[in-house]
């Protein structure tokens, strides 16, 4: 969905494909971000936290990569 609304724009330059992607929040969170995220769900269980986190970053957010990140936790 979120390279959809990007495409929409057709971006003339770099910058602009820069710009579209923090005015449409669809930055890419992994690694010490995503990390620091699932440390905030850490009282919930597994299937909780990934619940939560995607529905509430499922156009940031991997959902193998925090599934990964989630069973390393744990």
């Amino acid at each position: 969905a979120g390279i959809e609304e990007l495409l929409r724009h057709i971006p003339k330059s770099r910058e602009d494909v820069v710009r579209l992607i923090k005015e449409l929040g669809i930055e890419r969170i992994s690694g010490p971000r995503l990390e620091a995220l699932v440390e905030e769900f850490k009282d919930m269980s597994k299937e909780d936290a990934i619940r939560e986190i995607m529905s509430k970053y499922r156009l940031n957010v991997d959902g193998s990569e925090l599934k990964s990140m989630l069973e390393k936790k744990k």
